[in-house]
């Protein structure tokens, strides 16, 4: 699958969540709106010594 308008936007914040048992999730503002069809890519990254994850 490919984006349709070729562009990549990067959020300018990064978000550090501590380690957690609960399912993956990203937190987006409330007024966080993308246009329909839009593909999101979420890279998440794990630790196994129970340190926050850093990208």
């Amino acid at each position: 699958t490919t984006i349709s308008s070729g562009t990549t936007t990067t959020l300018s914040t990064t978000v550090v969540f501590p380690p957690s048992d609960a399912s993956p999730r990203v937190n987006l503002p409330p007024n966080f709106h993308l246009p329909n069809g839009t593909i999101i890519v979420v890279d998440i990254s794990g630790t196994v010594d129970g340190a926050y994850a850093k990208e």
